[in-house]
C-alpha cells in the first residue's frame, strides 16, 4: 500500500534524524518511535526508509535497518566494506 502525505513526510524526517545522527550514514544508532509516529509508523514506512537510506549512504558502507516493531525502534546498522589491501615493499 502506498504511503499517505502524513506517512512521507515521517519518512523524511526520520531519514533526516538518521542522517545527522550517524554523520551521513557511518555510524550506527537506535531510531525510536514515539508518540503519534507510532500510531502512523508502518512495514510501508520501514521499507521506504530501507531504501532511502540505501540510495544515499555513501560507497562501500552496507546499511541494515532492523525494524523492532514491540520495542518500537528501528536499528541502523553501518558496515564498512574494505577495499583490497595495499602491502608496503619490504
Amino acid at each position: 500500500m502506498p504511503l499517505n502525505d502524513t506517512q512521507r513526510t515521517l519518512v523524511a524526517n526520520k531519514l533526516e534524524l538518521l542522517r545527522q545522527a550517524s554523520f551521513g550514514f557511518t555510524e550506527d544508532r537506535l531510531l525510536h518511535l514515539q508518540g503519534a509516529d507510532v500510531t502512523r509508523w508502518t512495514n510501508e514506512c520501514t521499507t521506504e526508509l530501507r531504501r532511502s537510506i540505501a540510495s544515499s549512504a555513501p560507497p562501500r558502507v552496507e546499511i541494515t535497518l532492523i525494524d523492532f516493531p514491540t520495542l518500537r525502534c528501528l536499528s541502523l546498522q553501518c558496515r564498512h566494506e574494505l577495499g583490497p589491501v595495499s602491502r608496503r615493499p619490504r
